[in-house]
């Protein structure tokens, strides 16, 4: 296993946890094309325009479950 496949195996337990349903498939999903191909299109396809990775902000006004206190973290987990 690569640096790589820790990375995104570590932001798809992030999602886990805090109830990021939508985006933690996706990352399976990107841990699956990549165990099978080494293909990060997919991972890469998230990223751009309205609605997309770049936009994921992790609090509880999004309905993820974490206290107020975590949520920094949380972020700067994702963004890291």
């Amino acid at each position: 296993m690569n640096q790589y496949e820790h990375c995104l195996i570590a932001m798809k337990r992030l999602l886990d946890a805090v109830g990021e349903s939508h985006w933690a498939k996706w990352i399976d999903t990107d841990i699956k094309v990549w165990r099978a191909n080494c293909d990060v299109s997919h991972h890469l396809s998230a990223y751009g325009g309205m609605g997309s990775f770049n936009d994921i902000w992790i609090c509880r006004a999004n309905q993820h479950t974490l206290t107020e206190a975590q949520e920094p973290w949380a972020n700067t987990l994702l963004s890291g």
